[in-house]
């Protein structure tokens, strides 16, 4: 006899345990590699095609370092050969000119769906700067991301450095600049590591890797000066362009894609009313226009420009211009940027300024915030002392915020350090301290994670502000891709509706087939009855 319960709970069981490869599977499509926190099904994708690479950071082979010295510099290796560690004796410095000694590695495959971290640790005789970049293996004029200049002193320093290729950087190499200093180098923990991109978590821009510093297009005879910090100013003492273009600045490392739709937003004044064009075009001959230009007014005054502009033809070296020939007023420019019409948030998202961060440091802690170039999205905070065991002692701020009470809200960001330590963060309001419905303690390390935390806002305020606590340690801490926003319930909901659909599904099923079994047990039996009559009644 048919166990019709034990079917039917087989059939849900069966039902219910494939609810887990929907999310493995959505997990592949997405980010096209295999997360780490789950292997029983490994040998069932590959069987079905997916390459079972790992959501999780791994290591990149690294050649044997090797030396190139250019006069009027000189220089040697020191000891072996290593990919791991670099030990270089300088004996003739090249001035002001760091690129005539340099540490090259042999060109490596770059994968643009990864994002690349070079970490290390160094130390020089006496203090000096190290430069550090990544170029393509054809184009060593042409960074893949700006270089970044480190400051070593006589202690072991970590240091990293991250960058993203394009699709137009298929191979590249590490290039370490020394011949600013005679003061010989020691670098060790040398390691490139590579993490697939969160495409779902992270708003991708029109820079597909950092931008470049602004530079400066002079004209002969003409005088100005450029300098860059917060706020990019450019003063002009003597101007004799006969055209608009002829005085400029530019800033490279931008891709555009044709027919697509870009906004252009900045913050702009000027020393006296004049007008001022913008264009991105190619940056390579024949420097033809990637996006049309527009020409723009500007007053003594601060003002918010934003304007939508579409691209005429893709280009995968792009770069940006301010064309400043027109008048010889100075002018600023600040918070610039430049993304596509879909990195708009929707209406219940939170958009976070950059200006708007601010370090606190309380009692005798020593911290410093570095904010990302125009295009990127890391924070870092360097923190330099931290005698307290207090984390509320170094805060990374942001306000203002709006935040509307009993509404259910979903923070993320991701964040690492270089090393394990702890970090808290909360909602407050400003002007009171009350908290607002979000407080979290958590554990982090030298790798990427990507947190996520919904919570049920309490109170209604225009002037909340999102504070990090990285006090109580002294251990540098980034943060990437910071986002604040309602949520809608088909988002927040999403695995407990699967899971409600899924179970129905399973019951419904459960339903069909033991009523299946019912009817044939019920069937067989009536047939035996039947025959079982029959039978009596031919021996009658």
């Amino acid at each position: 006899m048919v166990n019709k319960r034990a079917a039917g709970l087989k059939v849900y069981g069966f039902l219910n345990l494939t609810s887990p490869f929907i999310r493995i599977w959505s997990i592949v499509r997405s980010n096209g590699c295999f997360p780490g926190w789950w292997t029983g099904g490994l040998l069932a994708l590959m069987v079905a095609g997916v390459p079972p690479a790992l959501c999780e950071e791994e290591s990149v082979s690294l050649a044997p370092w090797r030396l190139s010295v250019e006069a009027p510099s000189a220089g040697r290796l020191k000891g072996k050969e290593s990919n791991s560690t670099l030990s270089v004796q300088i004996d003739r410095s090249g001035g002001d000119n760091p690129s005539t000694v340099v540490a090259l590695n042999e060109p490596i495959e770059l994968d643009p769906k990864f994002e690349y971290a070079l970490s290390f640790q160094a130390k020089s005789a006496a203090p000096r700067t190290l430069e550090v970049m990544a170029i393509p293996k054809d184009s060593p004029t042409m960074p893949i991301a700006e270089r970044r200049t480190y400051s070593l002193t006589g202690g072991w320093t970590s240091y990293l450095y991250f960058f993203r290729p394009s699709q137009s950087d298929p191979a590249g190499q590490i290039r370490f600049e020394l011949g600013a200093s005679e003061a010989d180098v020691d670098m060790r923990g040398i390691k490139l590591t590579r993490r697939p991109i969160q495409t779902s978590l992270e708003k991708m821009t029109a820079s597909a890797r950092l931008p470049y510093r602004w530079t400066l297009g002079v004209p002969a005879e003409s005088k100005a000066k450029v300098t860059e910090d917060r706020t990019v100013s450019v003063r002009i003492d003597k101007n004799t362009s006969k055209e608009p273009w002829e005085l400029n600045i530019h800033r490279a490392g931008y891709q555009f894609e044709a027919g697509r739709e870009y906004i252009v937003r900045f913050r702009a004044r000027a020393s006296q009313a004049r007008t001022v064009e913008f264009i991105a075009l190619r940056d390579r001959a024949p420097w033809t226009y990637v996006l049309p230009p527009e020409e723009i007014p500007i007053t003594t005054e601060w003002q918010e420009f934003e304007f939508p502009l579409e691209s005429e033809e893709g280009e995968p070296r792009g770069m940006v211009q301010f064309n400043l020939g027109a008048s010889d007023a100075d002018v600023q420019i600040e918070a610039f940027q430049v993304t596509t019409s879909g990195d708009e948030p929707t209406i219940d998202a939170f958009r976070f300024r950059r200006s708007n961060w601010q370090l606190a440091l309380y009692d005798k802690n020593r911290a410093r915030l570095i904010r990302p170039l125009h295009g990127g999205s890391v924070y870092r905070v360097e923190i330099d002392q931290a005698p307290t065991l207090e984390r509320w002692h170094i805060n990374l701020m942001y306000s203002p915020i709006r935040i509307i009470d009993a509404r259910d809200y979903l923070i993320r960001f991701r964040v690492r350090a270089e090393g394990e330590r702890i970090v808290s963060f909360r909602l407050d309001e400003t002007s009171t301290g009350k908290n607002l419905g979000l407080v979290k303690l958590i554990p982090i390390r030298s790798s990427w994670q990507e947190i996520e935390v919904p919570f049920r806002s309490r109170g209604d305020t225009n002037d909340a502000r999102l504070i990090f606590e990285l006090g109580g340690s002294d251990i540098d801490v980034e943060l990437s891709n910071i986002t604040l926003a309602l949520e809608p319930p088909s988002v927040m909901n999403l695995d407990r509706t699967r899971t409600v659909l899924v179970n129905i599904l399973a019951v419904s099923t459960a339903i069909v087939v033991v009523a299946y079994l019912v009817g044939r047990d019920f069937r067989r039996r009536k047939l035996l009855a039947d025959q079982a009559a029959a039978s009596g009644a031919r021996r009658l």
